[in-house]
């Protein structure tokens, strides 16, 4: 019975090292991805989850390590069973609190790591506390250095989200997913803990089951994979947001040329049309000046509106294009009498300004023309 409990053990070891090889590589690939997106879009938030998933890593590594020296070196156990192991998770566990509340603090803008460095060393003293205190109090203290200080963070953030401006509370907000598994799974790792400590190990269970327990952190395992698993779905979504903006800056780019030529061209067209337009009128006028030149034609438009002699002359000039002043030298009058005339030709034509009253002439003698014809 003895050499079959033995054998399992042994199965349960293997599995065990190979249960930490899969969580190495998976670590190294969500880091990688973090790394790249970071190369992408210069955001220090990825930069800050490269390095937590850096942390994994290590942590990893050292498990490994730790579980060949179990095997191997009974000196090593004697050591480590000493409190080495236990500040040395201490210190990985801080290091990984550290860098998740910098990155918190990073969502909002926030450069100091004070907040961090507070994180950082409450973690330490939590593990020395545990240590000390050497009762199911400090195991569960010991249990816990993770859960506790993550649900802290997540309370921050949220706590930090309804301050901010809703510019900063939108970019925060992208990475809500992971805060929110983090405080999830904090939870979950908090109450695996304490059935742990208060029913698993007050019983006296099967030594593979033990072994399993003190070596497997199932809640902290499948809050890493989950955390895995968001962070390379954020990830994706912000490659897609950051190849999109540089497709559409290629785009912008390709079509600025066209853009000014077209640009260029419409300029052209205006300046085309305001000098036909400028044409137009030096013809209009051109065309009136050699109506008026006709002294019968004159005299006959003056007669069907009433026109008296002087507004005649008056008029004559007006047609000419010039102006209140030039006329009054003219005719040796003031410019009062030049207006009040004026005023009583547009009555009588019943027009308000010069362009008006050639119009009616000009179209007046159209009218002629085609009643003589």
């Amino acid at each position: 019975m003895n050499i079959l409990e033995d054998d399992y053990i042994n199965l349960m070891s293997i599995f065990k090292y190979t249960y930490n090889v899969c969580f190495i590589i998976f670590f190294a690939v969500v880091m990688s991805r973090c790394s790249m997106t970071y190369g992408m879009t210069q955001r220090g938030s990825f930069k800050r989850l490269e390095e937590l998933f850096l942390v994994y890593i290590i942590e990893s590594v050292y498990v490994e390590l730790v579980e060949i020296f179990y095997e191997i070196s009974p000196e090593a156990t004697i050591l480590l069973n000493n409190g080495i192991d236990i500040y040395i998770l201490g210190l990985i566990t801080a290091a990984e609190v550290y860098i998740f509340v910098v990155f918190i603090d990073g969502l909002f803008g926030k450069s100091c790591r004070l907040r961090a460095a507070g994180a950082f060393c409450a973690v330490i003293l939590m593990t020395a506390a545990g240590y000390f205190l050497n009762n199911m109090i400090g195991n569960l203290i010991i249990f816990n250095l993770y859960s506790i200080p993550m649900l802290a963070a997540v309370m921050y953030f949220w706590h930090e989200i309804r301050k901010c401006e809703m510019p900063q509370r939108l970019e925060a907000l992208k990475f809500r997913y992971i805060i929110n598994i983090c405080g999830i799974c904090s939870l979950m790792i908090l109450a695996e803990n304490l059935v742990c400590e208060f029913f698993i190990y007050e019983n006296e269970t099967s030594k593979a089951l033990h072994f399993l327990e003190r070596r497997v952190c199932w809640c902290d395992d499948i809050f890493s994979v989950i955390l895995g698993l968001s962070v390379m779905w954020i990830t994706g979504r912000f490659v897609d947001e950051h190849m999109t903006e540089g497709i559409e800056d290629a785009v912008r780019q390709h079509l600025l040329p066209i853009q000014q030529k077209l640009s260029q061209k419409e300029a052209e067209l205006k300046d085309l049309t305001e000098r036909n337009a400028r044409r137009s009128v030096n013809s209009d006028k051109a065309a009136v000046m050699q109506i008026c030149s006709d002294s019968i034609q004159l005299f006959d438009f003056c007669r069907s509106f009433g026109i008296t002699e002087r507004e005649g002359e008056i008029l004559r000039l007006l047609l000419e294009g010039k102006s209140n002043q030039e006329i009054a030298d003219r005719l040796l009058i003031s410019i009062g009498t030049v207006k009040a005339h004026v005023h009583s030709i547009y009555g009588k034509l019943e027009v308000t300004r010069r362009s008006q009253l050639m119009n009616v002439f000009a179209t007046y003698e159209v009218r002629t023309d085609q009643n003589l014809k």
